[in-house]
């Protein structure tokens, strides 16, 4: 929550816009008959939340969880039936509902002994929203990752917003 917290407070920063959505992820695995399964089920929810400048960042915490916690109580409707309901007009250069996302991957089970993890970045070439940003929750730390759409944003843009991002953090 405090690190989806921080993202939108980042994208308020940005745009001064007092009415934040994001896209955040669900792994559509809550029913015990899928928990066996292999594949992809996973889903994006929207979260919609208030924000104004006079708001402490506990407040806009609190919000946020709110707001989350209400998306993924609703994580089994399928997002392209909110696309249908919900984007009426629709700009096939643009993500419908959601321009940002933010996904954080837990902290993965310990492996059987004599197991290592490796992680590898594979370079997709193309992104689906504008802006994504990407959380592996590990043992002692998080590592991240902003991917971005190049047609709307320079290398330069997505480090400066990384700076302002951990400087965000560090002041939380």
């Amino acid at each position: 929550m405090t690190m989806t917290a921080a993202f939108m407070t980042l994208l308020h920063n940005y745009t001064g816009q007092e009415d934040i959505v994001i896209g955040g992820i669900s792994s559509g695995r809550k029913r015990d008959e899928t928990m066996g399964l292999l594949g992809c089920f996973l889903n994006t929810v929207p979260i919609r939340c208030p924000f104004s400048s006079v708001l402490s960042f506990t407040e806009v915490l609190a919000n946020v969880r709110l707001a989350t916690l209400g998306a993924l109580s609703h994580d089994e409707v399928p997002f392209e039936m909110l696309v249908q309901r919900f984007a009426q007009r629709r700009d096939p250069t643009r993500s419908p509902l959601v321009q940002a996302l933010i996904v954080v991957e837990p902290p993965l089970e310990p492996l059987p002994q004599g197991w290592e993890f490796a992680h590898m970045e594979v370079e997709m070439g193309t992104t689906k929203f504008d802006l994504q940003l990407g959380l592996d929750d590990r043992a002692h730390e998080f590592s991240g990752r902003f991917i971005y759409n190049t047609d709307l944003f320079k290398r330069e843009t997505i480090r400066n917003m990384k700076e302002r991002w951990l400087k965000l953090l560090d002041a939380i």
